[in-house]
């Protein structure tokens, strides 16, 4: 519940200033409706996220040897 509790809090109290929270989805349906969905993550923020399409090919390209 403290995830839920910072976005409620956020909400109300940080109007003036931009945020995102970010949260891995998860096995439930979440109880705040998020405003992004981007591969296997979600967002909720005051300003609009614009959707990306993300190449999971190249996830982990960092961990391969040369």
């Amino acid at each position: 519940m403290k995830l839920y509790e910072e976005i409620i809090f956020m909400q109300l109290h940080c109007k003036d200033i931009k945020w995102v929270v970010e949260n891995v989805k998860p096995y439930y349906e979440p109880l705040q409706k998020p405003t992004a969905k981007l591969g296997r993550h979600l967002f909720w923020s005051n300003f609009e996220i614009e959707e990306i399409n993300i190449n999971y090919v190249d996830i982990g390209a960092m961990n391969r040897s040369a």
